[in-house]
């Protein structure tokens, strides 16, 4: 019989396999978070108030999908889908509660009536919010940080990037999480150049993230 502690560590790994793929672990807490919908589903059948549905959607199924994601965030198209499908499946639920027909659900309308977003656009959030702490020093990881280099271009360009990217050989390094981050974080700001990343407040920065989401 597993202890609390260890209970909580086993549900909290994050599985590796052989090729880096992250195939097990996304396989793993899509069908840990399927499973906790039906939980969901199968305790709210009486239900008729849907903040209070997203709330226990919030609470008890998202974070299964979202735990550690800065470290195997899924590039591939199959992963992404097998991912948000859990949250499609969950919009579904609330259409059927507010009567709406299955072939007329508009998951994108749906997700603006709950406040929901993509897990995809989460994801990134997440990336962007865990490398600005990262390199505004929030965050106490000199070992992550003495591998974030600043481009300082020797002539002007286009393209004023602030952060450095290596060149990736393979689909796994150019994904890899100190690839993908700064690479993100200079999208960003080239589209928000009104934020900095080493003064402006976290709020203002999610702000703008989400105001082009």
């Amino acid at each position: 019989m597993m202890s609390k502690e260890q209970l909580d560590v086993a549900l909290m790994v994050i599985l590796f396999d052989s090729r880096l793929t992250m195939t097990d672990h996304i396989n793993r807490i899509s069908a840990r978070a399927m499973k906790t919908l039906g939980f969901l589903k199968r305790n709210t059948r009486d239900f008729r108030d849907i903040p209070a549905l997203v709330t226990l959607c919030r609470s008890l199924v998202v974070p299964t999908l979202e735990y550690g994601s800065v470290v195997w965030s899924p590039f591939y198209a199959a992963h992404i889908h097998q991912l948000e499908r859990v949250q499609h499946k969950f919009l579904r639920y609330v259409a059927y509660k507010l009567r709406i027909p299955g072939e007329n659900v508009n998951y994108q309308e749906l997700m603006g009536l709950c406040g929901l977003r993509t897990l995809e656009a989460r994801r990134a959030w997440a990336d962007l919010a865990f490398f600005s702490r990262l390199v505004g020093g929030a965050l106490d990881c000199p070992r992550l940080v003495e591998q974030v280099s600043l481009l300082v271009p020797q002539f002007h360009t286009r393209h004023n990037h602030l952060f450095r990217v290596e060149f990736s050989p393979t689909n796994y390094m150019y994904h890899r999480p100190l690839s993908r981050m700064p690479r993100e974080a200079n999208r960003f700001l080239e589209s928000h150049p009104g934020v900095d990343f080493f003064s402006t407040p976290m709020a203002s920065i999610k702000r703008s993230f989400f105001s082009t989401d």
